[in-house]
């Protein structure tokens, strides 16, 4: 069960295997903070959380995956929507990944299909 709290602008949604954090750090960005697990289990609700904050009116959105533990096939499908929404509606998506995240892009062929960042403000400067 997810449950959600607010705080100056910041928002957190937590579900069994995933937490996001959501932070606007200016009018036109949207950065989401995920630690634990991205798999099958979370990947529903993760869906819906991500077409609800792409279709305000941001320019940007950076998906902070640093913090993840894990990320299975439907993590790598879900950023592959993910971009896709991105490109068709003109936001412009960066990520930056751990490790593993690294690891499964990798392994599965789309390494380089994303924008990455090594931290979050650099994902913003860019």
């Amino acid at each position: 069960m997810a449950t959600q709290t607010t705080s100056h602008h910041r928002d957190t949604v937590r579900q069994a295997s995933v937490s996001v954090e959501i932070y606007h750090p200016d009018t036109r960005s949207v950065v989401l903070s995920m630690s634990g697990e991205i798999d099958l289990a979370a990947f529903p609700r993760l869906r819906e959380l991500l077409k609800q904050r792409m279709a305000a009116a941001v320019d940007t959105v950076v998906l902070d995956l640093s913090a993840l533990a894990f990320c299975d096939s439907s993590g790598v499908e879900l950023l592959c929507e993910v971009d896709q929404r991105a490109a068709a509606t003109g936001i412009t998506l960066r990520l930056v990944p751990s490790r593993c995240v690294d690891r499964v892009l990798s392994l599965t062929g789309y390494a380089d299909r994303f924008r990455t960042a090594a931290t979050v403000s650099r994902a913003l400067a860019a």
